[in-house]
């Protein structure tokens, strides 16, 4: 049942002559339970609408609306449904004494997770609760898991009903709710610039110091320049989830160390010129084909201004000396197979303990659970 709080002036409903106060039983037939309920049944153009008048006299109204009409009603809000759960980690137990009463509210009411984004636990929806939600593809929903293992979570919860999160999830799922528009590889692609940053600054230390020795102070300074900003992409992206612009960000850190090395050291006269060509590649993994191909064009035109520099007057000399050349060549490729290696195991570690921080955090523990039932490998924050 819904009760009318407002009508609007010159609207279908006050022609009607509905009262303020007045409740909406069913419409069509079908009980109205609710706010959703309402917005959900008056989408039909004709309208059967069974009510009770502030007198208690029950009216019938029939009417016919025209694609995109409203009745012009408001509704009262609906009655709050409270938490069940008797949480050990509840923030609301945590709340000092005197605070406004509207703070301690315990709400798990999935209408709130519908309309404003509230976390629900699903504990308080039986079998007709989670059909409502699939009949009325009521989504997204945020919904806290905390743990996926039935005990777990019954203990987390106190509550028995808590055990049957994976099932309920299940259900939703086999219903035809999924992610929406969340993207199930973004996890993948943060690893994937996450990684290329640590890697950026693991390889290149090394090769500051080797510059900075054998080739120029300046050089040394130019490449830790880009290492430094290898890291604050890092940041921006772990702040952000922007994958697209960190991916070019990265990308280009990375060009403008090797072409500041090549100008440096010598040119298309090193073998570091030969990772200019790795650029396009870079981009691809990090962003997507079509970047791949743009940085493969600005890395073309790169390569036509190094070879025509000779025929511009602006020759590129090798400035390391040739007495040293082949001991720095070998030293910086050691360093950087050493410092790859290591960078590769510390950022598996990583990656794994950032997975199970996912499975065990209130947040994320949902988006985890469903793309396991998914088969994915990403998480799918929203439901």
């Amino acid at each position: 049942m819904v009760r009318i709080a407002q009508i609007e002036a010159g609207s279908i409903a006050e022609e009607l002559e509905l009262e303020i106060g007045t409740r909406i039983i069913r419409i069509n037939g079908q009980k109205v339970r609710d706010g959703i309920d309402l917005t959900f049944l008056l989408a039909d153009p004709e309208l059967e609408i069974e009510t009770v008048d502030p007198s208690g006299d029950s009216v019938v109204y029939e009417v016919e609306l025209e694609p995109g009409e409203s009745l012009g009603l408001v509704p009262a809000p609906d009655t709050i449904r409270e938490c069940a759960n008797k949480c050990v980690f509840c923030f609301i137990d945590g709340n000092p004494q005197g605070v406004r009463q509207s703070l301690w509210l315990r709400d798990d009411d999935f209408r709130l997770s519908f309309a404003y984004g509230s976390y629900v636990t699903l504990t308080n929806l039986g079998p007709k609760g989670l059909q409502r939600l699939v009949d009325q593809r009521i989504s997204p929903l945020y919904v806290s898991v905390h743990a996926t293992e039935p005990e777990v979570r019954r203990r987390l919860l106190v509550n028995e009903r808590a055990g049957l999160i994976m099932d309920q999830l299940r259900f939703l799922l086999d219903g035809g709710l999924d992610g929406g528009s969340a993207d199930p590889g973004l996890l993948r692609r943060i690893r994937v610039v996450g990684a290329t940053s640590l890697v950026m600054a693991g390889v290149g230390a090394p090769y500051v110091l080797l510059n900075a020795v054998y080739v120029s102070p300046a050089l040394g300074l130019q490449i830790a320049l880009c290492l430094g900003a290898a890291m604050v992409n890092l940041w921006v992206l772990r702040r952000t989830l922007d994958t697209v612009a960190c991916g070019h960000i990265g990308t280009a850190i990375l060009f403008t160390a090797i072409v500041s090395l090549c100008l440096q050291s010598g040119g298309f006269d090193t073998p570091s010129a030969s990772w200019l060509y790795l650029i396009p590649l870079t981009a691809a993994v990090l962003i997507n084909a079509r970047a791949g191909l743009v940085w493969c064009g600005i890395c073309a035109l790169t390569t036509t201004v190094f070879w025509g520099s000779d025929w511009l007057g602006l020759p590129v000399l090798n400035r390391i000396d040739e007495e040293v050349r082949h001991g720095y060549y070998l030293l910086s490729r050691l360093s950087a197979l050493g410092a790859l290696s290591a960078l590769a195991a510390v950022f598996a570690l990583m990656q794994r303990r950032l997975e199970e921080t996912l499975v065990r955090a209130g947040d994320f523990g949902a988006a985890v659970a469903w793309a396991a039932l998914r088969g994915e490998a990403g998480p799918i924050p929203i439901f």
